[in-house]
């Protein structure tokens, strides 16, 4: 963050009319700076490498054209910078979370999703807004089935891990879960780390994805509706990852 403890921000996004809205959105919030902006993937990588900035916003024409292939440049340069993505598909926001996005807001929400997104990633927490969720949902659910072998990450979960999976995918937080399962939290972690390490995913958002693409649980497009009120009220659901 910068020293005046504000939250520093990249905007990205190919259309100069809406950078500039993203800008000045960022810029009404007392705890965001804008720091730079970029409008293709080379000046996002340069950008980001030369200002180390907090966030990354990826406005929604750029995330149409190329965002997936953006984010992982970008993570896979210098700078620290997390990802808050704008999509407007439901296949693009697969393919962002894929990335190691930690942010994917639907573009028609509401401008205090994406401000409210903004600073709980760079919190550490992961977020996928309501509506992303359901997008995100109705794209695996619509995916032609694969008759396939199974894949053997899909059978290295413990009984109890499979129950903590289970629970995130009802929109349990870490607290949650540990009310639920009689565990304490620090063991909703640990479990949590071990199905993260064994299929191989960065967060819980991609647990989620994998989980109901190898049917071990039963997704509801509903999804958002069992967050609890205070998150259902900021329109997303945000993972604990810490």
């Amino acid at each position: 963050m910068s020293d005046a403890g504000r939250i520093t921000v990249l905007v990205a996004e190919r259309e100069a009319l809406l950078r500039r809205a993203l800008r000045e959105l960022a810029d009404r919030d007392a705890e965001l700076t804008v720091v730079g902006e970029a409008r293709d993937r080379q000046a996002v990588v340069r950008q980001a490498a030369a200002l180390n900035p907090d966030i990354i916003v990826l406005g929604p024409r750029l995330v149409d054209s190329e965002g997936a292939a953006v984010a992982e440049q970008a993570l896979d340069g210098d700078s620290n910078a997390r990802i808050v993505a704008i999509f407007s598909r439901g296949d693009s926001a697969v393919a962002l979370l894929r990335a190691g996005v930690a942010g994917v807001v639907w573009a028609d929400g509401e401008p205090e999703e994406l401000t409210t997104a903004i600073g709980s990633v760079a919190s550490g927490c992961e977020v996928l807004s309501a509506r992303a969720s359901r997008e995100v949902i109705r794209f695996v659910r619509e995916q032609p089935a694969r008759k396939t072998a199974p894949d053997p990450r899909r059978h290295g979960l413990s009984g109890r891990e499979i129950q903590v999976v289970v629970s995130l995918a009802g929109g349990r937080s870490n607290s949650e879960i540990s009310r639920d399962l009689r565990l304490s939290e620090p063991t909703v972690k640990s479990h949590l780390s071990r199905v993260m390490a064994k299929w191989q995913v960065r967060d819980r958002t991609q647990v989620l994805l994998l989980a109901a693409r190898y049917d071990l649980v039963d997704i509801s497009s509903d999804i958002a509706g069992d967050v609890p009120s205070e998150r259902r009220k900021r329109g997303s659901t945000t993972s604990e990852i810490s």
